[in-house]
């Protein structure tokens, strides 16, 4: 990130202990889930760690233009991709104000009901990973009735850091692949502002 050193991101962090839950996969499947320490599985001969961004980055800013992300309102999470509802209407506005988080997945990849089902996506409720969508009233989306109103709820999405936990499994990549749990990720001491270069 510009003006961020790589050491002052992670000097101190042990990617074994510092994120609050991880999941273990052994030659593509699922061994361990929710483990609060990867030390038992770690090689320090031959593993080696990434840390990438997270669409959380982004949300204090969409919820301080007052656009608020629905499952935050309700203690839910989506993922893999990340998804949040917004309406028709301001969907402009979130790809702008999370455009300059590129080095934390930046603006989305996909929005709207055309948008979702060009990336494979037939039916919101119908998750893989997390819960499903829910309004800011905390009222679950009815897809055929949004995608029948004017200025309806439609989902907007984003890459994920869970994406890479899919496609070990998927590729059934051998040997040990270790990663934070979805949802539980490591936070850094690095400010907004520094990751894209303006105070919000």
């Amino acid at each position: 990130m510009p003006g961020v050193e790589d050491d002052r991101i992670a000097a101190a962090i042990d990617i074994r202990t510092d994120a609050p839950r991880y999941n273990v996969y052994v030659d593509g499947k699922l061994q361990k889930q929710a483990t609060t320490t990867l030390e038992p599985h770690w090689d320090t001969s031959d593993h080696v760690a990434f840390l990438i961004g997270c669409s959380y980055t982004f949300e204090k800013a969409l919820t301080v233009a007052g656009l608020t992300p629905p499952h935050m309102l309700h203690g839910r999470s989506t993922f893999v991709v990340s998804m949040r509802m917004y309406r028709s209407s301001e969907v402009d506005r979130v790809r702008g104000i999370t455009r300059p988080y590129v080095t934390t997945h930046g603006e989305p990849i996909a929005w709207g009901w055309e948008g979702m089902r060009s990336i494979g996506i037939d039916d919101i409720s119908k998750v893989d990973w997390g819960e499903p969508p829910v309004s800011g009233a905390g009222l679950d989306i009815v897809q055929a009735e949004q995608e029948a109103q004017e200025d309806g709820l439609v989902p907007v999405f984003w890459g994920c850091g869970v994406t890479p936990q899919e496609a070990v499994m998927k590729a059934q990549i051998p040997g040990t692949v270790m990663s934070h749990t979805p949802g539980y990720m490591i936070v850094l001491d690095v400010e907004e502002e520094e990751v894209i270069g303006k105070v919000l």
